[in-house]
């Protein structure tokens, strides 16, 4: 009798397998339609993921595209989630999240309904500021830079606050506040307050205005 061997398109749970036989002419064959197998089947995924903005493939360990954002996110075109993957989600690859499980489709979507709207010419009338909408855009177009923290307690920073931050900072802290009463309004609101004062705004003047102009309540 002569031995079989199996030959795999995937590792672990595979889709696809070709048993091929030594010493035959249809090695080849078998080994060419396994690939093309492969590619299309790689191919439909990309397809049906078509949304996100960076796509993994396990069976080689490696991301297969380059960072969205080229080199603006870092020399290193590898790296994810500030080299601590342990303690931080990026199901999107544009934002880092830390205790924030069941939220990050919200805050994702706080990000983008709100960031569009600085391109809004009457948001830039309203606020009547020379630098604040163009370095709140950046931050919104560079956000894989940031990480969102969701805290657990009202405490510290935290009591009686929506959220925090520090100026030149590059995490937002969301408090247990923001998800438990109607005063804070939309995410998106707190989201480009904790921008404003992350850009160089320590007191509330320009958050609170950045809201008003945004159509927000102030925090």
């Amino acid at each position: 009798m002569k031995r079989h061997k199996t030959a795999c398109c995937f590792t672990e749970k595979s889709l696809f397998t070709s048993v091929a036989r030594k010493n035959t002419n249809t090695n080849k064959m078998k080994a060419l339609i396994c690939r093309t197998v492969r590619s299309m089947a790689l191919a439909a995924l990309l397809t049906a993921c078509g949304s996100a903005s960076a796509f993994y493939n396990p069976h080689v360990g490696r991301w297969i595209n380059r960072d969205p954002i080229g080199e603006e996110g870092g020399n290193n075109l590898s790296a994810f989630l500030g080299n601590n993957a342990a303690n931080h989600i990026d199901a999107f690859g544009k934002v880092k999240f830390e205790g924030c499980a069941g939220k990050e489709d919200q805050i994702n979507g706080g990000f983008e309904n709100f960031c569009k709207k600085l391109n809004d010419p009457a948001f830039n009338c309203c606020l009547n500021h020379f630098n604040i909408p163009g370095k709140l855009k950046w931050m919104c177009d560079n956000r894989d830079n940031l990480t969102v923290k969701c805290e657990a307690d009202n405490t510290g920073s935290c009591k009686d606050a929506c959220g925090w931050s520090l100026p030149g900072g590059q995490t937002i802290h969301l408090c247990p506040t923001q998800w438990n009463s109607a005063g804070c309004g939309d995410v998106g609101c707190t989201l480009l307050h904790e921008m404003t004062h992350m850009i160089g705004h320590p007191f509330e003047k320009w958050p609170q205005k950045v809201e008003k102009c945004l159509g927000c309540g102030g925090q």
